[in-house]
């Protein structure tokens, strides 16, 4: 199972599944199904508020430590 990530259709991704299609069965994902993965909206939040609490420069940085 792979979700639409664009890291799954590359082509090392796409060259391996091509050799191996008699040992894998692939099922994709849609790329976000909240309704499907309870985990979506957590992971969801965590990035958004990750990324708002981090320090931007060297300056404010300093001063945080």
């Amino acid at each position: 199972m792979a979700d639409r990530h664009p890291v799954h259709g590359g082509k090392a991704v796409r060259a391996w599944l091509e050799a191996n299609t008699e040992r894998i069965e692939l099922h994709l994902m849609p790329g976000y199904s909240s309704e499907l993965n309870p985990d979506e909206p957590l992971n969801a939040d965590l990035k958004r508020n990750v990324n708002a609490s981090r320090t931007h420069n060297v300056d404010r940085l300093a001063h945080e430590t």
